[in-house]
């Protein structure tokens, strides 16, 4: 019989199921990492990233590491923590903070010892990668970047850009906030706090509607300008249009908000050639039915995709390089909210469960955490497809 302690040890592991981990797509290169330590990687490989000891493009979804607990990538660095929380680098060393760029895995491990030591921390809560940097949340509240920020987006109160190459990292000016989550979308670095108040920091659009950028040294509150006084979401694309997700705190009744520019029918009011550079508010005109679940502007230019209870709807520019990216079923820009074509397999059932994973050139969207389906024409080794089609790595 085996000793007591080693039954309770056997008992109490519960199986983690195996599925999709995480998703990140960035320009025309796609990561996914599996639960049980698998990543894979698709595209141009840029900056040699994924680790192959070049910088050839994978046209096929190819196992590049397994053992991998979490990963993060900007446009030219991939950076990994196996399961044993060591951590390795691939790529542009200038995103991450180094001069030495490489095509094969290196050890960052000295990088986090000098965060520890230099942010007088001695765990990382969270963390995240940008276009260009990455970003810390450490366990003592405090936020610390490096790498390249082209925008101000270390929000570190000099109103400079910077870039790093020494392994050094360089420390927000936050207010006196308990922080939750940290995130970015393009130019602009964002954290919530813990009572779901947004702060902002680098260059955002839609604040003014004199200036097609705002940009903000150190992190600042913003709120929308209407009773929906809670932000959910908050999402900008390179070119200048931005949105929000917002709730009335007292309703749970949700409202998208959508501002700076709104070329290519970025807004979805109803036009396709609109200069306008407007304020963050209620400006869309053709808002789907049904419950707002999340919306997705994000990385690609121009375009938003709205996720609700009644399906997926997108508008925008969806022609050229971008054809296909909206996954509308047609490769024209168009400027109002239009229903998606969705998998057989996505019933009405799964509408809240939607995730949607938006890179460059190409739309991915899972439901199940299991199952990948993307849109996009763009020759990336992926489905040259204008509807979400099955494109996943591995059939669970």
């Amino acid at each position: 019989m085996l000793p007591f302690a080693r039954m309770m040890n056997y008992g109490n592991i519960v199986p983690v199921p195996l599925q999709i981990k995480k998703i990140i797509p960035i320009n025309s290169d796609v990561v996914v990492l599996y639960t049980d330590g698998q990543l894979y990687a698709r595209g141009n490989n840029s900056f040699g990233k994924f680790g192959r000891g070049n910088n050839t493009a994978l046209r096929t979804w190819t196992l590049i590491r397994e053992n991998v607990n979490d990963c993060w990538m900007s446009e030219g660095t991939l950076l990994v923590q196996d399961k044993d929380l060591n951590y390795f680098y691939c790529g542009y060393g200038s995103h991450i903070g180094l001069e030495t760029s490489t095509t094969s895995f290196l050890s960052y491990n000295q990088y986090i010892e000098k965060l520890y030591k230099q942010s007088s921390s001695t765990s990382i809560k969270q963390m995240y990668a940008g276009t260009t940097w990455f970003t810390f949340l450490m366990d003592n509240n405090t936020i610390w970047s490096t790498g390249w920020s082209g925008a101000k987006q270390f929000a570190d109160g000099t109103g400079k850009t910077q870039q790093i190459t020494d392994g050094s990292f360089v420390k927000a000016v936050t207010p006196d906030v308990d922080i939750a989550q940290i995130m970015s979308t393009n130019s602009c670095a964002m954290f919530f706090d813990t009572q779901n108040n947004l702060y902002i920091g680098g260059g955002t659009s839609g604040i003014s509607s004199s200036t097609t950028w705002t940009l903000y040294n150190e992190y600042t509150l913003y709120q929308p300008s209407t009773t929906y006084t809670k932000t959910l979401q908050y999402t900008g694309c390179s070119m200048g249009s931005v949105s929000a997700l917002v709730e009335n705190p007292n309703t749970g009744a949700r409202q998208f908000l959508v501002g700076g520019l709104a070329n290519n029918g970025a807004w979805g009011n109803k036009t396709t050639s609109s200069t306008v550079n407007g304020v963050l508010g209620n400006n869309s005109t053709t808002l789907p039915p049904g419950t707002l679940y999340s919306i997705h502007t994000g990385y690609p230019t121009q375009s938003s995709i709205l996720v609700t209870s009644a399906g997926v709807y997108a508008t925008g520019l969806n022609a050229s390089s971008y054809a296909g990216t909206l996954g509308v079923g047609s490769n024209v820009t168009i400027g109002k909210f239009t229903a998606c074509p969705l998998p057989s397999e996505i019933s009405y059932s799964m509408y809240d469960k939607i995730k949607i994973y938006r890179g460059s050139l190409r739309t991915f969207l899972t439901a199940d955490m299991k199952n990948i389906y993307s849109t996009g024409t763009y020759d990336d080794g992926g489905p040259k497809t204008n509807r979400y089609v099955l494109d996943t790595p591995r059939q669970l």
